[in-house]
């Protein structure tokens, strides 16, 4: 059954379209407590409102009989078997190693060594947020802003990232919370049931080996656990639109026409074209125009000619931003009365697409450019079915967006968010810090 639905009923429904205060934190709270071999959906490390037995306890309640009516079941994640499958004899020994180190031992970000962050910077529903969770799914970003920034900017955006991060995760385990409250056991069952379908799918294509799918993901710089839980959350907050939240949206052939008149702009395209500009500048060549004139001159005669006009652009062009590894070759949209250069535009709209222009004098340099191409724009009809979807698709996101608002203001008013840990915060900037001069090297 489950498989039916996770194949056909719930892909094709989306297309179409009080809990308990937090508890305190107890100093083993400050470490990930996993399991590389647990269940991936283990009542242990799981959200929700359920109250499960012990892991190591026997269910006070007998099993269900077959005739029990459905109401009357009620569902013992223990039922389901527990992933553990053999490794093969293939697999090396180090990888193994590798791939049986407990994740709460993540790798250093700076070496190949490994270091444990386990201490809580957030506590949402009662489970903890990780900071070597945040800071894994921090650190791509922290790369990328490392290679543009010096240290101080970069100090600076790491933390706006990092309490990015933060609340995204904040957000995911308000959601999960939401779901879990409102949704009937039998649909948290079918969730954490599809999570392990999916589960056992990841180890079917490894070869059987829980352990392989465990080294792959932590070489690719995350956790399966994490992976699982994600998973989860996701099977769980799809169930929760689909059970709670499409019912209750209805927007109506007037909602859209409103948000159609309110919003025109996002109907309308705007009259532009896209060009190469290239400027000699006279005060590069000894402060001659005439030198600066004569140079424009021979890259239009090689251009018509047959040679790449683009080149130029990138190689033997004086307009700021445009060489370089990282330049735009002269590349950029012009739509009317945007362009600084007067000159230069009033012989843009006169330019067929595909021709190059004569050499221009605007601003005391001296310009040519090829136009690659023109839209004249246009306000797209209410009438376009196209529109009307796109219309009825944001209102949908719109009123999901407000529904989940409201249910986690909720919550948050319920105590069951504690607020962040600043030095938790400050530990993981101070690690991103110390990375930054291997992040900085392009």
């Amino acid at each position: 059954m489950f498989r039916i639905i996770l194949a056909a009923g719930l892909p094709a429904i989306l297309a179409a379209c009080a809990s308990d205060k937090a508890q305190p934190v107890s100093a083993q709270d400050f470490y990930a407590p996993r399991n590389p071999v647990a269940s991936p959906i283990s009542p242990l490390d799981r959200p929700g409102i359920l109250r499960l037995p012990d892991a190591h306890a026997q269910p006070s309640n007998p099993a269900p009989s077959a005739n029990a009516p459905e109401s009357d079941i009620v569902f013992n994640p223990h039922d389901l078997p527990p992933i553990s499958t053999p490794v093969p004899a293939t697999l090396p020994s180090a990888a193994l190693a590798r791939a049986a180190t407990n994740p709460a031992t993540q790798p250093s970000l700076a070496t190949d060594e490994y270091t444990t962050l386990g201490g809580v910077v957030m506590v949402v529903n009662g489970h903890p947020i990780y900071a070597d969770k945040v800071l894994r799914l921090s650190a791509p970003a922290l790369r990328k802003l490392a290679k543009e920034m010096n240290i101080a900017q970069f100090e600076i955006a790491a933390r706006v990232e990092i309490e990015r991060t933060i609340n995204n995760l904040r957000n995911d385990e308000l959601a999960a919370a939401a779901a879990e409250q409102s949704l009937d056991p039998k649909d948290i069952q079918l969730a954490r049931s599809l999570t392990r379908l999916w589960s056992q799918q990841q180890v079917a294509e490894a070869g059987g080996a829980e352990q392989v799918v465990r080294l792959r993901a932590q070489e690719s710089g995350e956790d399966f656990q994490d992976l699982e839980q994600d998973k989860y959350y996701w099977f769980l907050y799809q169930l929760y639109l689909v059970k709670k939240i499409f019912p209750q949206i209805d927007i109506t052939g007037e909602d859209e026409r409103r948000y159609y008149n309110a919003h025109i702009d996002e109907f309308t395209t705007p009259t532009q074209a896209t060009i190469i500009l290239i400027e000699a500048n006279p005060d590069k060549l000894n402060g001659d125009p005439a030198a600066a004139r004569a140079k424009l001159l021979n890259i239009r005669k090689r251009a018509l000619a047959g040679e790449d006009f683009a080149a130029y652009g990138r190689d033997q062009n004086d307009l700021p931003g445009s060489i370089g590894a990282e330049g735009n070759g002269g590349q950029m949209v012009v739509k009317p009365n945007s362009l600084l250069l007067t000159q230069v535009e009033a012989q843009v709209w006169k330019t067929p697409p595909g021709q190059i222009s004569d050499v221009i004098e605007d601003h005391d340099a001296f310009f040519i450019f090829k136009v690659l191409g023109r839209d004249y724009g246009g306000t797209k009809s209410f009438a376009d079915m196209a529109v009307q979807n796109a219309i009825k698709r944001r209102l949908t996101d719109l009123k999901i967006q407000q529904s989940r608002n409201e249910e986690e203001r909720k919550l948050e008013m319920a105590g069951i968010v504690q607020p962040p840990d600043p030095r938790m915060i400050d530990t993981a900037v101070e690690m991103a810090l110390q990375n930054y001069p291997q992040w900085s090297k392009k």
